[in-house]
Parts: C-alpha cells; sequence; structure tokens
C-alpha cells in the first residue's frame, strides 16, 4: 500500500501552501489569507512609501527621543512579518518550521514595538495616575503573552514538516490568546481616547456633553463628540481599537477548522494598527528638529548682556564696552523725557 511507504518530504510543496495538507475546503480559505496577506503587504508599502519624507526627517534630521526606536521597529518589522509570510505562504519552503519561527519573531518583535508605543502614550495622558499607568502596563504585557508562547512553542521542535504545520495551527493558544490581545488592546485605546478628551481644567473650547439629558440638542452633542473624540490621535487610536474587533469576533465565533480565517483577521488587525500608531507618532516626532552641528549660538536680545546691565563680556574690546554704555545710558534718558512713549 501507498500508505506504508516512506514519505519524501524534500520533494513535497510547500507545506505551508493549502494542496499540502488541507482539505479543499481550507485550501480555498487559506487561499482567501494569502490574498489578504499580501493585500496587508501592499497597504503597509504604499503607506511606507507615501510617509517616506517624514520618516527620512525622523530618522536622520531629528533628535533622536524615546520614542524614535520603537517608532522605527514597529514600521520596519511590520513591513518582514508581512513580506516573511508571504514568502512562506507562497513559495516552497523547505523547513517549515524554520520559516514558522521566523513569522513568529516578526510578529513578536513588531507587537512589542507597538504596545511600547502604547504604553508610553498612556503614561504621558496618566502621568498622574500610578494606579492606571500599571494596570495599562499589565495590559501591554499581556498582549504578548500569545506571540511570546507561540514562539517558544515553535522553538526546538524536530517534527515533520506536514505533521508540524498542523500542530502548529491546532495549538489551543492561538485561538485563546488573539481574544486577550483584541480585549486589552481595546481597553489600551479607549483609555486613551477618554482621556485625551477630557478638557483640561480651565479650559472652555469643550462643549459639554450631556449624556444623561433626554431633551438636549442632538446637533450640540454631536459637534461636542466630534471635538473631542475624532481628533488626530483620537481618531487614529479609535481606528486601531475598532481594527480588533473582528479578530474577536472571528477567533469567538470560529472554531476548529477556521483557523485560516482566524490568521486572516490578524493580519488586518496588525496591519491597521501598525499604521494607526505611527501616524499617532509622526507629528510629535516631527517636532523636534535637531541642533544644527558646528554653528555658534545665536545671540537674541535677551543674551546681550548690556540689556543686563554689564559693561560687557570679557571679550570685548574698551571701545566697544564703552559704545555700548553709551547706548545703554542715551536709551535711559530718552526714556526719562519722554515717558508717554512707553
Amino acid at each position: 500500500m501507498a500508505s506504508n511507504s516512506t514519505i519524501d518530504f524534500s520533494k513535497m510543496p510547500n507545506p505551508l501552501a493549502p494542496e499540502a495538507w488541507l482539505s479543499p475546503e481550507e485550501a480555498d480559505k487559506h487561499r482567501t489569507y494569502i490574498y489578504v496577506l499580501v493585500s496587508g503587504l501592499c497597504v503597509v508599502l504604499w503607506d511606507m512609501l507615501s510617509c517616506f519624507p517624514e520618516d527620512f526627517t525622523i530618522t536622520f534630521r531629528r533628535r533622536w527621543s524615546l520614542y524614535t526606536v520603537p517608532f522605527l521597529i514597529s514600521r520596519f518589522f511590520t513591513l518582514g512579518f508581512l513580506l516573511a509570510g508571504t514568502i512562506s505562504s507562497t513559495r516552497e519552503v523547505e523547513n517549515c518550521q524554520t520559516a514558522n519561527l521566523v513569522d513568529c519573531a516578526f510578529n513578536l518583535v513588531t507587537l512589542t514595538s507597538i504596545n511600547v508605543l502604547l504604553y508610553f502614550k498612556a503614561c504621558e495622558v496618566y502621568k498622574n495616575q500610578r494606579c492606571v499607568v500599571a494596570g495599562l502596563g499589565v495590559a501591554c504585557v499581556g498582549m504578548l503573552t500569545g506571540p511570546i508562547l507561540d514562539f517558544f512553542a515553535l522553538l526546538g521542535r524536530h517534527i515533520e514538516p506536514t505533521l508540524y504545520c498542523q500542530l502548529v495551527v491546532q495549538k489551543p493558544s492561538l485561538v485563546v490568546t488573539p481574544i486577550l490581545q483584541g480585549v486589552f488592546g481595546l481597553a489600551i485605546c479607549f483609555a486613551i481616547v477618554h482621556k485625551l478628551a477630557l478638557p483640561s481644567p480651565g479650559d472652555s473650547s469643550h462643549h459639554s456633553i450631556k449624556w444623561r439629558s433626554a431633551f438636549c440638542d442632538i446637533r450640540e452633542t454631536a459637534t461636542s463628540i466630534r471635538e473631542r473624540y475624532f481628533k488626530d490621535e483620537q481618531l487614529y487610536l479609535i481606528i486601531a481599537a475598532l481594527a480588533k474587533i473582528p479578530t474577536i469576533v472571528a477567533f469567538c465565533v470560529f472554531r476548529g477548522s477556521n483557523t485560516a480565517t482566524q490568521i486572516t483577521f490578524t493580519i488586518l488587525d496588525l496591519s491597521v494598527v501598525s499604521i494607526m500608531i505611527a501616524k499617532v507618532y509622526r507629528k510629535p516626532l516631527l517636532g523636534t528638529p535637531a541642533p544644527p552641528k558646528n554653528v555658534a549660538p545665536v545671540t537674541t536680545i535677551d543674551n546681550l548682556d548690556f540689556l543686563k546691565g554689564s559693561t560687557g563680556s570679557t571679550s570685548m574690546s574698551t571701545q566697544e564696552a564703552k559704545i555700548l554704555q553709551d547706548i545703554q545710558r542715551d536709551v535711559g534718558e530718552d526714556i526719562k523725557t519722554k515717558p508717554e512713549m512707553v
């Protein structure tokens, strides 16, 4: 019987491809996953190319801050994750374990950098509330449990390629941890949005939102909501949070044989969140110009010594110091004789 013969895995098609081990129905779902993966790769590439001047300026023409490194890591590792997934899912791969391990490593680094940026934003808006910052920090760490478990589950396993791929897609953590990641991500994003939407003390620019009034002006309420929640950072974070809802629904509704469908929503989630977090941080990073090198400091009115009552610096000659004293005396006499001009 053919079933008793030894299978030559070296001549087998890509173990990650549908024809290797999936049924025809699952093969169609897997092809849909590949289409979504390639679409996500194209969207991220388009975003990186369209924002290349800004990212180039942030990298080479601005002073690096605490946010610059995770910002750049999230950009490039998101591209690497989608590119590695596309290659391993569409080309023949001799070692299925290595392909999955590389993909999980890119996923882990990408999510880590995104969570670091989210946590920095949470610390910025909740700087005086340590308990909230600690809780959001725990949520950020909780979002990494899935990729960490996947990475170490793949590490050091020696199974035949086809059996290995079947084991990977049937792991329980592939169902539970994405749900937790989505819930934690929703909580973090909406917590930041809510804090940013609150008016600062003494700020009368925001209209009060009368949530409990049954006869409040709908137009005024809509204007208040738009002014508070749909501005730059808040809007980007809301989009990032909404991108996690389909992932949560997919992993709660689809079970067992719908693994490709679940992973498809994960790819969409990661692509959208990465782009939105980059938009949140791009403007602050662009607003920090680096000082030019080997350029003397600019002399302004504030650092002129003669306006502060001194007779000049030690580098001034005696004649220059005398001229500055005469100017100071003349200005003082003009002020005394013409007080109406002051």
